[in-house]
């Protein structure tokens, strides 16, 4: 990952998990890829994931794969030095659930140790938490330098040095002969009839083929973007296709910037275009609640904001509590609960039995 000078490549690109920890649009996912971005000179850094039911394409869960299937019957004991639960399944004691979890997780570096992947032993072992690392998250820069130099989607994040060399300093790649306007162009399909290629509306789009990045920068034909003052990345996104006012709502009606979210988005008007009116921003209504913790500087939401999509962190302010907790009236703290090893291995059924 380093050049011959010792310093780390130019152009970083990541491909993450789709996990509401590790996806691009996880405000503190942003927040460490714009400080190494800076920490480390680059010239641009991308982390993407995989839309909801493609984890089969993500690397790293193929390369998972073979080490869950070795944990296939293994039982881990939530209890190994003693129960830290009380009778509803609460933690009643914090420092003995550590010293049970980390009993867990010495057990599976232990199982995992003896295994070899493709003539390659494997290393693992259980690291104890850092807590004063955990909580450290890096601030982000003024609004003005994010909207030079931050690009974000649904899937994609992309943090790219502008052309300002006071700003950002000489480029150390040639990533600008490939992307000549800095970020990479969105995806969309292009097809054949005959009169010719064609880029097809998105609502007339199977959401399934794109055409080849090369391809897309070659030919000179572009998608139209109604309702947009330019094309936005997630024009053709199939799982955002259902509700294009969520596409309005998150991009700058002013200067036409596209974000990962709606409280992004209002952000960046209310610090770029103080003059401009905003429409109010409501909560965020999502369809199922999951739990909360705690980030180091606020409270957390682990919600589903729309059906078939993947589960995500958002801050408590930002969504809405009371119409979820009317709905269905339980407490987020037991939105897990723990249940013993026979409890899990009970038999559902009963007997009925005739008389």
């Amino acid at each position: 990952m380093r050049d011959e000078e010792g310093r780390l490549k130019p152009v970083v690109l990541i491909s993450s998990d789709g996990g509401p920890d590790e996806n691009p649009r996880y405000p503190k996912v942003i927040s460490h890829a714009i400080h190494n971005f800076v920490k480390h000179d680059l010239d641009a850094i991308f982390i993407f994931t995989n839309a909801p039911g493609r984890s089969a394409f993500n690397r790293v869960e193929r390369r998972m794969a073979p080490l869950s299937r070795e944990l296939s019957g293994l039982i881990l004991p939530h209890d190994s030095y003693g129960t830290h639960l009380d009778e509803q399944g609460r933690t009643k004691d914090h420092d003995l659930e550590k010293k049970n979890f980390q009993k867990a997780g010495e057990v599976l570096a232990e199982v995992w140790s003896n295994m070899v992947i493709d003539g390659h032993g494997v290393v693992a072992e259980y690291v104890e938490p850092d807590d004063s690392a955990e909580s450290f998250i890096p601030d982000l820069p003024s609004q003005q330098w994010y909207s030079e130099h931050v690009r974000e989607s649904q899937y994609l994040l992309q943090v790219v040095k502008c052309d300002d060399r006071a700003c950002c300093g000489h480029m150390r790649s040639s990533i600008r002969s490939i992307l000549s306007e800095r970020f990479l162009i969105p995806p969309y399909p292009i097809l054949q009839s005959s009169r010719g290629l064609y880029i097809p509306k998105p609502q007339e789009h199977d959401g399934k083929t794109f055409a080849p990045f090369l391809l897309r920068r070659s030919l000179e034909i572009t998608p139209t973007y109604e309702g947009f003052g330019k094309l936005i990345y997630d024009l053709y996104c199939p799982s955002l296709q259902k509700d294009r006012q969520i596409l309005l709502e998150r991009t700058c009606q002013r200067c036409a910037l596209y974000f990962c979210t709606k409280k992004k988005a209002k952000e960046h008007v209310n610090f770029c275009h103080k003059q401009y009116n905003t429409p109010e921003m409501h909560s965020v209504r999502p369809s199922r609640i999951l739990t909360r913790r705690s980030n180091g500087r606020s409270r957390e939401i682990l919600c589903v904001v729309r059906e078939n999509d993947d589960a995500e962190w958002l801050d408590e302010t930002d969504v809405d509590l009371q119409l979820q907790l009317d709905e269905t009236d339980v407490d987020l703290q037991d939105a897990y609960p723990v249940i013993g090893v026979e409890e899990s291995l009970a038999n559902p059924w009963s007997e009925n039995i005739v008389h």
